[in-house]
């Protein structure tokens, strides 16, 4: 049942976080590697009976028996240990910390923070693009059975007389890319993966048939654009970007922003006046203006009920793992496995 209002006590998987516990290790497992191990000492044992033990050859395969034997215990201790990926694990240490501490890690970089002070404008993009007004969802919700928590950003009610977050027709999350560059490559890249789990699990707190995600190409704020002049300006030696050349700030401008009104208002803000100088007229009269109806990509994931049992497995084990290894203090004897991940 989703709610509201989180059951004191619990630990729940933030849908943002969802696709790090599905993260698999990569190669063999340790029962896998145990197998292995005894099938060859068995293997071994019956060629080296075979030998004469006198021989070079036997003498080479009594030392790979006493290899594989000197393996055994330790891949046997390793067998009904937990083996987590790299990224499963850092989650259950950040829920642990969480949980226990009241500790969260801050993602802060410049990505983020344009996605944050950005989301409102990108709302309202999305309501000109779907000619719908949405409004920005406050609401976080919870499931005990399946042990997610999250906060979609706008939906679609079922009944627009009665818009509940709980009972939504379909959900749409908004991502404001850093630029033009990586506002493409978002179509492509890994993370496609992340939003597909995160999509997954709005949809079981919702109700919803789809999760859509929203990827909005919006002029950088002034503020983020002066700390790239300020970071370049750095690389010679300078204070300020007062020592960049009037036509290298219009340059960083004009990549940070897509309408020519934008880049206008920043450079009156600045101080620069694009005519001083022939190469900064060049290089103001060379912006490209990128059209509001080529600054909106979708992807769409529709609903899929096995995803969702899935989805509670891999959380009811993370818990678990918890609650059985991190807060019983079972970590500290470095038992645990962290192991590379597949792609």
């Amino acid at each position: 049942m989703t709610t509201t209002t989180p059951t004191e006590g619990q630990i729940y998987v933030r849908s943002s976080s969802q696709a790090n516990l599905f993260k698999k290790p990569r190669g063999k497992s340790p029962v896998e590697k145990l197998q292995e191990a005894q099938e060859k000492l068995i293997k071994y044992r019956a060629e080296y009976a075979g030998m004469n033990p006198t021989t070079k050859s036997a003498i080479n395969k009594l030392i790979q028996i006493q290899k594989v034997e000197t393996s055994i215990p330790e891949l046997q201790s390793k067998a009904n240990k937990p083996v987590m990926s790299k990224s499963a694990l850092n989650e259950c240490v950040k829920l642990y910390i969480g949980h226990r501490f009241n500790r969260y890690e801050s993602i802060d970089n410049k990505f983020t923070r344009k996605g944050t002070t950005s989301e409102e404008q990108g709302i309202s993009i999305e309501s000109l693009h779907k000619g719908v007004m949405f409004v920005k969802n406050e609401t976080r919700l919870y499931n005990d059975e399946y042990l997610v928590t999250g906060e979609p950003d706008i939906f679609y009610p079922r009944d627009i007389n009665n818009p509940d977050i709980s009972n939504a027709k379909a959900i749409v999350d908004i991502k404001c890319s850093w630029d033009i560059h990586t506002w493409h490559r978002s179509a492509f890249d890994s993370l496609k993966d992340t939003y597909e789990w995160q999509g997954h699990d709005y949809m079981l707190l919702t109700g919803a048939e789809s999760h859509t995600v929203a990827h909005i190409l919006l002029s950088t704020p002034y503020s983020m654009v002066t700390d790239e002049i300020w970071k370049e300006a750095r690389k010679y030696d300078s204070k300020d970007g007062n020592d960049l050349p009037a036509w290298r700030v219009i340059q960083i401008m004009a990549d940070n922003v897509y309408e020519i009104e934008t880049l206008d208002k920043y450079l009156s803000a600045y101080g620069i006046d694009p005519n001083d100088s022939d190469k900064s007229l060049a290089v103001y009269k060379s912006f490209v203006e990128v059209p509001m109806d080529e600054r909106v990509h979708e992807i769409t994931f529709e609903r899929d009920e096995s995803k969702f049992e899935l989805i509670k497995e891999v959380n009811h084990k993370a818990v678990t793992f918890i609650k059985e290894e991190l807060m019983t203090g079972n970590w500290r004897n470095g038992s645990l496995s962290q192991e590379e991940e597949t792609e």
